[in-house]
């Protein structure tokens, strides 16, 4: 169960690292300050993020001793796991047309009523075969 958690925690920290501003805009302020240089691009990527944020998760289970490595990458691997899922899953919530900013939709309200207006011709609705 200790290991779940870690898993989790160490998802949640990386996440926060590599997509979110942070509480008060502090790993935003981080971010802006290491710029497009190497430490930058990393703290951009899960993968690495997950590394360092699980040495610590990974010597509170296991100091190090036997298998503390495996415990480590094995955390790792974990949170490129649920990062992955919880990908899938955005893309799901999306739908088959995918956010609206993406495909450039300005927002007008005639354009929005448009796109509607083609996914419900599209829609295909059981009762009305």
């Amino acid at each position: 169960m200790e290991f779940l958690l870690a898993v989790l925690a160490v998802w949640r920290l990386s996440h926060m690292l590599a997509h979110e501003d942070g509480p008060w805009d502090v790993i935003y302020r981080i971010r802006k300050r290491l710029g497009d240089g190497q430490l930058g691009r990393m703290m951009d990527y899960v993968g690495c993020n997950s590394i360092w944020v699980s040495l610590p998760a990974a010597s509170y289970l296991k100091p190090m001793g036997e298998n503390f490595v495996l415990i480590w990458l094995s955390l790792s691997a974990g949170t490129l796991f649920l990062e992955g899922m919880y990908g899938l899953l955005q893309r799901k919530a999306e739908g088959p047309y995918g956010s609206h900013r993406a495909r450039g939709i300005s927002g007008d309200k005639d354009e929005l009523e448009a796109i509607w207006r083609r996914y419900r011709e599209n829609l295909r609705v059981p009762w009305k075969r």
